[in-house]
């Protein structure tokens, strides 16, 4: 593989590539495009998800550190600003930050049009079973019922919600 060096786009295309199978590989793509150049928050972005997916206590730190980044930048589409915002509430969410999670996701729903949102509403539903709020269940079904149209909700929080529904319609 030969990529010019500066081209921080094909880096970047690269690392989308890698992520699923080869996630350090993807790591160090994301960092080559953030390096060729700074402002390119989409890599960070991307990026910080590869490090929470890893599921170490330092990436998360590390993943919050480069999504602060990231917002400094000021994306203007809803869209990024969303995943921005659910990243920042699922790795705040894995640090055990939960009152930050929190205000993170709802921010992230804040930015979706209706039937929109899966992933921040899955990691919230998580987050809500997880402090045994009485919202939960609610949560946990608006994640099942948008999950099918959204690739990027995680499977744990898929799982978790699953099970909430399940253990809430049992307790009924």
């Amino acid at each position: 593989m030969c990529l010019a060096p500066g081209y921080s786009v094909a880096h970047y295309g690269l690392a989308t590539i890698l992520e699923k199978k080869q996630p350090k590989d993807a790591i160090k793509e994301y960092m080559l495009a953030i390096q060729y150049d700074s402002r390119f928050y989409a890599a960070y972005n991307n990026l910080a998800r590869v490090l929470i997916m890893q599921k170490d206590d330092n990436d998360y730190a590390s993943a919050l550190q480069l999504l602060n980044q990231a917002k400094s930048l000021e994306p203007n589409d809803p869209r990024v600003q969303y995943s921005l915002y659910k990243n920042l509430g699922w790795a705040s969410l894995k640090r055990k930050n939960y009152a930050e999670s929190e205000m993170y996701l709802r921010h992230a729903i804040s930015l979706c049009k209706p039937n929109e949102g899966a992933a921040a509403h899955c990691l919230l539903a998580s987050l809500l079973n997880e402090r045994k709020d009485l919202h939960a269940i609610a949560e946990c079904e608006t994640c099942i019922s948008l999950e099918p149209g959204e690739p990027d909700v995680d499977d744990e929080s898929k799982s978790d919600a699953r099970e909430c529904l399940l253990k809430g319609r049992s307790n009924q």
